[in-house]
């Protein structure tokens, strides 16, 4: 189909300083004076921004960096997987892969609009490639909520069986979110989304059940804080914020015009929503891997004495401390 340029009526042309440039998603043929809508070929609703993608992957580097420094500093005292360090490192691990497999879908969908292709929406036809890293999104992304909650579950020293039925209602959701990807695969996200802020707000309230003077409780709550600030703005954001076909970029003989159409989204279009909603995620995991990590000494620390006092009383095994 031949390029739509945008309604004159509903825009206005800005002229950019300096080289052309690609700052919002746009393809160009040489001299053409318009540019392809995001809506020619279904891409509406799907954010092809770099900072939505850029961000993402940052969102992996810091649950792989988290999960690494969490597995070299505590694997060894893990006598189960329900300990709290075990559960930061699943939850690390999940949170970062999730991301990363979504910012997969998004690269892949840009690189469909960049070279003038079709999305295709059903799986094995066209285009449907970007829907197996989706998948793969949506199969870890309401897990590692479920394992954010069991964080706090174990902060707060909860039965074990609350924290597995967290796991049991995080698998149920990725089924669901799943099943979604394979008959309504623009619907998908919201209910993960929901959950994520359920267990973001439980959690946040769990961790004050052992008390504000905890080590390390001032650095894990900033991270749960954190990441319900981030779910709040994705989920509040206007229409206009997820309406990505209302701006196009056009190269005319004459330069790069940038064409924006009106809007009703606060925030810039360097860093959207979903953009800052990946930053605050990206930032929340050290802090709670710090909170965490200060935890974890103060307990080494309260413990040390009584098992020096039980080694000297000879109730410990000729294996020292056990």
């Amino acid at each position: 189909a031949p390029p739509v340029p945008p309604s004159s009526s509903a825009a206005h042309v800005e002229q950019p300083e300096g080289p052309p440039s690609m700052e919002h998603v746009g393809v160009w043929a040489a001299g053409a004076t318009a540019g392809r809508r995001l809506d020619e070929a279904g891409f509406e609703g799907w954010d092809l921004t770099l900072p939505c993608i850029s961000s993402s992957y940052l969102v992996l580097a810091s649950g792989l960096v988290c999960t690494i420094i969490t597995w070299r500093r505590y694997n060894a005292t893990w006598p189960s997987i329900h300990t709290l360090s075990a559960c930061f490192a699943l939850f690390a691990l999940l949170e970062g892969l999730a991301f990363g497999f979504c910012g997969l879908a998004h690269h892949v969908l840009r690189s469909y609009f960049a070279e003038g292709e079709s999305l295709s929406k059903q799986w094995f036809e066209g285009n449907w490639g970007w829907l197996l890293p989706l998948m793969f999104s949506m199969l870890l992304s309401a897990p590692a909520a479920a394992m954010s909650l069991a964080v706090a579950l174990t902060w707060a020293e909860v039965a074990v069986g609350w924290i597995r039925l967290t796991k049991f209602v995080g698998v149920v959701v990725a089924l669901f979110e799943c099943w979604l990807c394979t008959v309504a695969v623009d619907k998908t996200g919201t209910v993960s989304l929901c959950f994520a802020t359920f267990a973001a707000t439980l959690g946040l309230g769990l961790l004050f059940r052992p008390g504000c003077n905890t080590p390390g409780f001032p650095l894990i709550a900033s991270g749960f804080v954190l990441r319900l600030v981030g779910l709040f703005v994705v989920l509040t954001a206007p229409v206009g914020c997820r309406d990505y076909a209302s701006f196009v970029e056009v190269r005319s003989m004459t330069g790069v015009l940038r064409h924006r159409m009106e809007s009703d989204c606060p925030y810039p279009e360097d860093l959207d929503a979903n953009a800052l909603y990946h930053l605050c995620i990206a930032a929340s995991l050290p802090l709670m891997l710090i909170g965490i990590a200060a935890k974890l000494e103060h307990d080494r620390e309260l413990s040390y004495p009584s098992a020096r006092s039980g080694y000297q009383k000879g109730t410990l095994g000729h294996g020292g401390f056990v």
